[in-house]
């Protein structure tokens, strides 16, 4: 099993917790691959956060990381 992990916004995070949302899309990452990252900065840092018009900061007190497991459903591209 491997486990992934991406970075969620706080609505999306409600969504997924409070409203049954299953969906999610965009860059994620193997959680083995970024297990030191624990502060908001590293976060931001290792999920790429940065793009333009980005809603999360190095300075945030808190980002939302959503795990899950992979699956044969997932596709995979290596970036950069």
């Amino acid at each position: 099993m491997t486990l992934m992990q991406k970075a969620i916004t706080p609505s999306l995070a409600h969504a997924h917790l409070t409203q049954g949302h299953d969906r999610i899309a965009g860059y994620v990452v193997r959680a083995e691959d970024v297990a030191f990252a624990t502060t908001p900065a590293q976060l931001f840092e290792v999920h790429g956060l940065g793009y333009p018009g980005s809603p999360f900061s190095p300075y945030d007190r808190s980002i939302d990381i959503l795990r899950f497991e992979s699956s044969p459903q997932l596709q995979y591209r290596d970036v950069p």
